[in-house]
């Protein structure tokens, strides 16, 4: 709010106490009239504090940055991008406390290109998440453009890189839908370690069939001491609903300390037979000290399809925190394809450069920066 309005709105407060203690002085002596002019006074200043206090707006924001080189079978390119680790983007935030434990949230976010100031998605302007909820500690609820749960949080569990830039295989192999507009959930509080997920989306006027539900998504998870296990499925219908795409994911990790061991099961599946893929991922993460950490990933694809495209991924990830909110990265990886697969080296948010020709290798290395504020 600008000062000059808190300003005015502190002198019209004032205002309004002194006329009404003026008008309930006539009748009191001035002793007493001064001590109810005195005793409002605190009383409203009270509550507009308490008022402050219940609730709050947070302006968010993740900046990432990389210097990208990838060899696809017959030519090596150099690029800057946006996102090779976790997609860049602004928000605002905010909860309010209602009483009795509960509070009312909602999120508004979105994603952007730092190399060159364009906005992810030019149609919308809060493409990530747009949505209103309630929380307490009976769960949370949300309505509106969300995550799948499967994709935040559940596909960074499998992972010792959180699923993040070219070292990580299910980057190039997975298959799922990451966010749905229309959509409702809700999420269980943890209950002794376990808590779940569920999500739907609804249609709308963009999807053939205008109203019914087009997706929904259910995950669960356990997470006590070093442990921490999940499992999650999908199913998504196309916009003109001529197919359908379920996906599955489970694994989890176990901590011992300075190294981390990781392993995850991805499944998808299209119903026109496009896609029919199970992808096999173990990794680990070395902590050399609290600001650094060195991940190993090895990922298998194994394409179900008559094509039999089947393809190997191995990709190396170092961190090294500068602050508890800046850190750099460094990330490499080799991609085998295996007869006719093309699969390309994709980030979390960027696309891969295609491959020369059917059953090219893909080679990359990247260097960057990640800043949360």
């Amino acid at each position: 709010m600008p000062q000059a309005d808190s300003d005015r709105r502190k002198l019209d407060m004032t205002q309004k106490t002194h006329t009404l203690a003026r008008s309930q002085a006539g009748a009191l002596s001035p002793g007493r009239a001064t001590l109810a002019t005195l005793a409002l006074a605190i009383g409203l200043t009270a509550s507009q504090a308490a008022h402050a206090q219940a609730s709050s707006v947070t302006l968010y924001g993740l900046l990432d940055l990389s210097l990208d080189w990838s060899h696809s079978g017959s030519q090596s390119t150099y690029r800057m991008l946006s996102g090779a680790q976790t997609g860049s983007r602004f928000g605002l935030k905010g909860s309010e406390e209602i009483g009795g434990g509960n509070r009312i949230n909602f999120t508004l976010e979105n994603g952007f290109n730092l190399n060159n100031g364009t906005a992810s998605d030019s149609t919308s302007i809060f493409n990530r998440q747009a949505w209103v909820g309630a929380s307490g500690r009976w769960g949370e609820v949300r309505f509106g453009r969300q995550n799948s749960p499967l994709y935040v949080p559940l596909e960074g569990k499998f992972d010792a890189t959180g699923a993040s830039t070219i070292a990580s295989g299910l980057n190039s192999f997975a298959t799922l839908s990451v966010r749905a507009s229309n959509a409702i959930y809700y999420g269980t509080p943890d209950i002794a370690g376990f808590s779940a997920q569920a999500m739907l989306g609804l249609r709308d006027g963009t999807t053939t069939l205008r109203s019914g539900i087009n997706n929904y998504h259910l995950t669960a998870s356990y997470t006590r001491g070093p442990v921490d296990l999940g499992v999650g499925f999908q199913s998504v219908d196309s916009a003109m609903n001529a197919s359908t795409l379920k996906a599955f994911f489970g694994g989890g990790s176990y901590d011992f300390g300075t190294v981390r061991l990781f392993a995850g099961f991805h499944h998808a599946q299209q119903s026109d037979g496009s896609v029919d893929k199970n992808v096999y991922t173990v990794s680990g993460a070395y902590r050399f000290n609290p600001a650094s950490s060195l991940a190993l990933v090895y990922s298998h694809l194994d394409d179900r399809t008559p094509a039999a495209r089947n393809a190997d991924h191995v990709g190396l990830m170092y961190a090294y925190w500068l602050s508890k909110q800046t850190w750099l990265y460094a990330s490499g990886a080799v991609l085998l394809n295996k007869g006719r697969a093309s699969y390309a080296l994709a980030g979390s948010t960027t696309p891969g450069v295609a491959v020369a020709y059917s059953g090219a290798d893909a080679q990359g290395i990247q260097i960057g920066v990640q800043h949360r504020f």
